[in-house]
């Protein structure tokens, strides 16, 4: 099922978003869903991200910030 939007951009974007368009020889409104996909498709994975994150300082698994900083010392001289 689809829905029309209508919103307000800069004109220089959709003047650079036609232009795009014309290049791949699509229509404008193919790019702004796959943009559309897009963003949500990422702030999904970094949703997911932070609640893991979250879920395990919960667990109480969790590097302290010295313990993070050895690591890096010992990568660093790992790595010339």
């Amino acid at each position: 099922m689809e829905k029309t939007i209508s919103f307000r951009a800069d004109a220089r974007k959709i003047d650079a978003l036609d232009s795009l368009a014309a290049a791949q020889s699509r229509p404008r409104s193919y790019l702004i869903n796959e943009a559309i996909t897009n963003y949500i498709q990422l702030h999904d994975y970094q949703d997911a991200l932070v609640r893991k994150g979250l879920e395990d300082m919960r667990r109480g698994r969790v590097v302290g910030h010295e313990q993070v900083l050895k690591r890096i010392k010992k990568n660093r001289r790992a790595y010339p």
